[in-house]
């Protein structure tokens, strides 16, 4: 482990000056529309475009929308089954359904269609429904070829996307709106809000006012949602999505989400970013790994409650199958990996599809190396690839896009397919590669320290500052801190005695409780009145009306 000190400072200094200090190393502006951005209702989408290209694709969209309208037309809402493309498909779909639309969703089969549109999802749409329209969310700015395969079906595909694209846009897409500053259902969201502020006067006075107070809360709720669970940064536009996003999460009446919460054993309290990510945002994704999405669709937008309580529970238990399987998929993956490749490449059989982005997740975690994770049926293997900071792995796989059937993705995970025939020539040339251009510092995961501060600037005025940059993810981590302090008394604590306490000072401060969880093995390596430094977050302890300043200890490293 590495330690990457970004700043040291030798005397306190006011928290203001921290928080710059944070935010200039971040690239970010501390002014107020970071600290207090604006809410989402009040941010033009055409700030993601050149006025031209905007004004272009927006009209062109409009004029195909008036003309369904008028002519009875049916449009499909064709979005991804992960808890981005989810929560802005109803996002989406509700829109135009409110509207007056005739519209359907269309949420892909994992297995027999796959990640995005597929010449087997457009026959099926066009069999069911047979419209004249579909709009993607979440995908479709590489789907060049099945685009113009629905074109030749008599469909107009206008996409709304946030993924990596290549040199050339699709040519026979009707509009483009993609943005790598959002989330999907980020590009969802001000997309849909544009078209209820552009056609509000073909719907009735109560949709009106239902649509606008759903642009001011439940819908930034699942705007947040997706982009929570898609770790898109947490900067700009974006922040603003989540930051408010998460108060309009925490008050939401909308069913599905109600009882979501309920199930989950989370009503009640004030949503953040963790809440999201560990415990809502898997449920959502629950179906589409095991069962289909478009459950999770119905359950964001139904409106009766017991058919939301209903698949609320449904989504726990299906989540409960989920870490069932993925816990004997990663034993099954532990005895494939060798720890001398720089990228680790496992596959099985036994794998269901659903599961492997998530096996990839822990094999990154645990050795920190990107891994590209395959499971394998008839003839074909479908992967889910994780990386770690600095490896694009998307851009590194698309040299072998020879090799492969299709892939997608953006700097940190991708998805590919490719024939099983075809899996071992890719497997010793991507193993070869990485093993020329991926350089043994790139594999050996780094602690970085925001800032080394003397003990005296661990004030509860600071912890209070650093809650004013939240919320915190990717783009936006939370602080780390590096300190040097003594010990005055350790204890462990938990069940298993597993977690350890210490309390900290200096000869100027009363001592400071640092809790270390899950490290209870450095007991005993630790003597009462040792100096040592210590990487900390600082947080604030709230009790009985009470705060007090906390660290949260990391490691100790002298």
């Amino acid at each position: 482990m590495k330690l990457a000190i970004k700043r040291t400072l030798k005397n306190p200094v006011d928290p203001d000056a921290i928080i710059s200090l944070l935010l200039k190393d971040r690239g970010l502006e501390h002014d107020k529309t970071f600290l207090n951005p604006p809410n989402p209702n009040l941010i033009d989408f055409a700030t993601f475009f050149m006025p031209a290209y905007y004004k272009k694709h927006l009209t062109a969209t409009l004029g195909v929308l008036k003309r369904v309208k008028y002519n009875n037309e049916t449009i499909i809402v064709y979005c991804d089954y992960d808890a981005d493309g989810i929560t802005g498909g109803a996002v989406l779909w509700e829109t135009l359904h409110l509207l007056g639309f005739k519209v359907f969703p269309h949420v892909p089969d994992r297995k027999t269609e796959g990640y995005g549109f597929s010449k087997v999802g457009i026959d099926l749409v066009k069999e069911k429904y047979n419209p004249t329209v579909i709009i993607s969310v979440d995908h479709g700015i590489m789907g060049h070829k099945e685009i113009t395969y629905a074109k030749t079906l008599g469909i107009d595909v206008i996409i709304t996307d946030h993924h990596s694209k290549s040199e050339t846009d699709p040519a026979d897409a009707l509009a483009i709106f993609h943005t790598s500053k959002l989330s999907g259902s980020g590009v969802a969201y001000f997309f849909a809000k544009t078209i209820f502020e552009e056609l509000r006067d073909i719907s009735d006075e109560q949709a009106k006012k239902h649509l606008a107070q759903h642009f001011l809360n439940d819908y930034q709720a699942l705007a947040a949602i997706g982009t929570i669970a898609d770790l898109v940064p947490l900067t700009g536009e974006s922040r603003a999505v989540v930051k408010h996003g998460l108060k309009a999460l925490s008050k939401s009446s909308r069913p599905g989400l109600k009882h979501l919460f309920i199930d989950a054993e989370i009503a009640g309290r004030d949503m953040s970013p963790y809440d999201v990510g560990f415990i809502i945002a898997p449920r959502i994704n629950a179906f589409g790994r095991l069962t289909h999405a478009i459950d999770a669709l119905r359950m964001l937008c139904t409106v009766s409650e017991s058919k939301a309580s209903e698949l609320a529970k449904k989504s726990g238990t299906v989540n409960k199958d989920r870490q069932a399987l993925v816990e004997v998929g990663i034993e099954q993956a532990l005895k494939q990996v060798n720890e001398t490749d720089k990228i680790i490449i496992v596959s099985s059989a036994d794998w269901n599809e659903g599961i492997i982005g998530l096996i990839a997740s822990k094999l990154v975690e645990k050795y920190y190396r990107p891994a590209i994770v395959l499971a394998i049926s008839d003839g074909h293997a479908k992967a889910s690839v994780r990386s770690i900071s600095g490896i694009d792995i998307t851009a590194f796989l698309r040299k072998y896009e020879e090799y492969l059937l299709s892939i997608g993705g953006h700097a940190m995970a991708a998805g590919l397919s490719i024939e099983v025939k075809n899996l071992e020539k890719f497997k010793k040339i991507v193993l070869s590669d990485a093993k020329k251009t991926i350089s043994d510092e790139e594999l050996i995961p780094t602690t970085q320290v925001d800032i080394e501060i003397p003990f005296e600037q661990n004030t509860l005025s600071l912890a209070h500052a650093i809650e004013g940059l939240s919320p915190f993810g990717v783009g936006n981590p939370y602080p780390v801190f590096l300190t040097t302090g003594q010990i005055v008394e350790k204890k462990l604590l938990g069940k298993n005695s597993d977690h350890l306490k210490l309390m900290i000072n200096n000869e100027n401060t009363l001592p400071i409780e640092c809790m270390f969880f899950k490290q209870g093995a450095l007991f005993d390596e630790l003597k009462v009145g040792e100096v040592k430094k210590i990487v900390y977050k600082l947080e604030i302890n709230r009790w009985n009306g009470r705060e007090k300043v906390n660290m949260m200890g990391k490691m100790i490293i002298e």
